[in-house]
């Protein structure tokens, strides 16, 4: 007859063994899964951090782009405005040298006429001044005030205007002491107003002349 006693421990035996491989294949079942949930290794975890740079140059490298463009249409724009600002300066220079260039084909028939009209102004007073002829002068003061009257008050200057009054006044004054000082006056006027003619624009030449017409 068997023991009671040993028939227990001959039956847990087994049981045992059951429970430490059941054991054993659970931790190997968790090695498994801790694998699959990391990466399997060197070689995979640095494709997946090359993938990641990839992403990270790619964006920077696109946005670098756009500040590039940015940058590029601000230049673009700046440029734009400069070459507009000179188009503008030489269309401009070029107009005002057009301009110049019609006063000076109107002026210079002007001004040849103002040379002409202020010699024979000049010749008139100095021969009042000085003739002792009276036919002589008698027709030099008619040259002058005919010319006084009409030709030099479309050429003279304003000083030109003043010193013919002040001969006028003399001449009708018969004050012949002062008419040679006058004509000398008269005559340097004259030279001052062609220099200065020679210049005038246009829009200048009229400045301070006298308008019979007011």
């Amino acid at each position: 007859m068997k023991n009671p006693t040993d028939g227990t421990k001959a039956d847990d035996a087994p049981a045992a063994l059951q429970n430490e491989k059941l054991a054993l294949e659970c931790e190997k079942l968790r090695g498994e899964i801790a694998e699959l949930k990391s990466p399997k290794g060197f070689s995979d975890r640095v494709s997946q951090h090359s993938v990641l740079v990839s992403m990270v140059l790619a964006l920077l490298g696109f946005g670098f782009g756009i500040y590039q463009y940015r940058e590029q249409q601000v230049e673009n724009r700046k440029a734009a405005e400069v070459q507009s600002i000179k188009e503008r300066e030489a269309a401009a220079e070029r107009n005002e040298q057009e301009r110049k260039s019609r006063d000076r084909e109107f002026m210079k028939p002007l001004w040849e006429k103002q040379l002409t009209t202020y010699f024979e102004a000049s010749e008139a007073a100095s021969t009042i001044a000085t003739t002792t002829d009276a036919a002589e002068r008698e027709k030099a003061r008619n040259k002058f005030w005919m010319l006084y009257q009409g030709p030099l008050v479309i050429v003279e200057s304003p000083d030109v205007s003043g010193a013919m009054k002040a001969f006028g006044e003399a001449l009708n004054a018969n004050t012949n002491a002062d008419l040679k000082t006058l004509s000398l006056k008269l005559a340097s006027e004259f030279q001052a107003s062609l220099i200065e003619g020679a210049n005038l624009r246009l829009d200048e030449f009229r400045k301070g002349k006298f308008d019979y017409r007011k």
